[in-house]
């Protein structure tokens, strides 16, 4: 297969113009108009399933009997984490919300969900290097932390930003069914705590969402491909999103889930890749170049662009070729940058990553044991790849060198696979799919959890009154 190439011509904002057009009269906004003559008092209530994520979310609704995502916002089945509020009222949502974030003085905000249900003085010092905009403290609960909106001039609660997003993906759930759509099962890091699930709780019923119940995200994933399983079998979910990472050991079998072991990093994701890729582009550039591109946001928008499509190219191809023109300001330009990359090199720019996830990958697989004390093995385990990030080869490499064995391929979409969970879990509470329930048996236990999500201990309670296990 040839190299790919990323073109970026000087021509760009037209085309940011243009993409911003599309998504007007398109599926860009969170608040698409309805078809004519649909009456909405003959909706059908529908609960879905949603991947809120940190780069990327999804939604998945149940329709005859089958769970599968839908396309959200950005007319793609992935829809960008991303929320644009423009000084003329309007609120966007998806990749088209950075597209307008170039072209007008709107105020945009991603990555919110690292802020979620966190305190002023808990966030790490990396927050404030990965996210442009101001945090500062909640004028409402003076710790807790919140955004400042220039183009509002006023502050949000990242639960405000997040309520957009899930907002929006419920729309495109009632577009698609047809039917209104007022419960949801929404997944969640595994190392959420309970003010972060609190926070998450406090966006859905933002987005008119009432939470069935909240699941891991490895959970989910393990639920998108163990339900219906009979026969125990031992996951290894390596979760590799945009902007977080979690190893997690789960045990299936008979529509029960119980996570033995999970470990993680909410500062590691397919973003970091991208940025070593960013580094190395602009690696030789002179002084005022590289200055004046740095201090365009269009011409850094474009170079990411550049970074993120040779990673993806690099993930079928041995090598990506980069071809990108750009201006930056004060008269600087136009700069080409013209580089051809490969695997090798690739993965010699991220060693630091890859060897961060090993170091978490080894800490999960030692000492793995069954609640009855059985001890789990590499031998044991089946792979699961979660998150867009997990496609490339180094995921795999890593896999093959620790665990010994290949990752399972073509099980679940690794984009898809954490809404499905969340999907299919929505439908079984709803009774549209032949499942009683699903069991979910997590760490960390969590009395205020189980009320939070109106469940309760009855049938477990007495085989886990030991307090190491919780019931989702």
């Amino acid at each position: 297969m040839p190299p790919a190439t990323a073109n970026r011509g000087t021509e760009a904002a037209m085309r940011c113009c243009a993409a911003l057009q599309a998504s007007i009269t398109g599926r860009g906004f969170a608040r698409p108009e309805r078809r004519q003559g649909r009456q909405r008092r003959t909706w059908l209530t529908r609960a879905i399933g949603i991947d809120l994520g940190t780069t990327n979310s999804a939604v998945a609704v149940t329709e005859d009997g089958r769970t599968f995502v839908v396309p959200g916002p950005d007319q793609t089945k992935v829809t960008r984490s991303i929320v644009s509020y423009g000084d003329d009222g309007e609120i966007t949502v998806g990749q088209s919300a950075k597209v307008l974030e170039l072209i007008t003085n709107a105020s945009t905000f991603y990555s919110v969900k690292r802020l979620m249900g966190r305190r002023v003085c808990e966030l790490d010092s990396r927050m404030y290097e990965l996210l442009p905009y101001f945090i500062m403290n909640d004028a409402d609960s003076s710790d807790f932390a919140a955004l400042r909106c220039p183009s509002r001039d006023c502050v949000l609660k990242p639960e405000h930003v997040s309520s957009e997003i899930l907002k929006a993906l419920k729309l495109s759930a009632e577009e698609y069914l047809r039917k209104e759509v007022t419960e949801a099962v929404i997944s969640v890091p595994a190392y959420f705590g309970e003010m972060e699930r609190s926070a998450t709780q406090e966006a859905a019923a933002k987005a008119g969402l009432s939470v069935l119940r909240m699941i891991n995200e490895p959970a989910a994933a393990a639920v998108a491909y163990g339900i219906g399983k009979e026969n125990n079998e031992f996951l290894l979910v390596f979760d590799l999103g945009g902007g977080t990472f979690d190893v997690s050991v789960l045990q299936v079998g008979d529509d029960v889930f119980e996570v033995l072991k999970s470990s993680g990093n909410n500062f590691l994701g397919g973003d970091d890749f991208d940025a070593c890729l960013l580094d190395w582009l602009l690696a030789g550039m002179d002084d005022k170049a590289l200055q004046g591109i740095s201090q365009s946001p269009l011409a850094m928008y474009e170079l990411k662009e550049a970074a993120e499509a040779a990673k993806i190219c690099l993930s079928t191809n041995p090598t990506a070729e980069i071809d990108v023109t750009l201006n930056g300001i004060d008269g600087c330009g136009p700069v080409s940058i013209r580089k051809t990359i490969d695997v090798d090199l690739f993965e010699e720019l991220t060693l630091h990553l890859i060897d961060e996830m090993d170091r978490t990958l080894r800490e999960v697989l030692y000492g793995v044991e069954t609640a009855e004390g059985a001890a789990v093995t590499e031998d044991d385990l089946e792979v699961v790849l979660v998150g867009g990030a997990t496609q490339m080869r180094c995921i795999s490499k890593l896999i093959v060198e620790r665990v010994g064995k290949e990752p399972k391929s073509g099980l679940v979409n690794p984009d898809e696979a954490v809404a499905v969970g969340a999907g299919l879990t929505a439908a079984a509470l709803k009774g549209l799919i032949p499942r009683e329930d699903i069991i979910l048996l997590d760490e960390n236990p969590s009395a205020e959890d189980l009320d939070l999500l109106g469940r309760k201990l009855e049938a477990l309670v007495d085989s886990f009154s030991d307090g190491k296990k919780k019931w989702w």
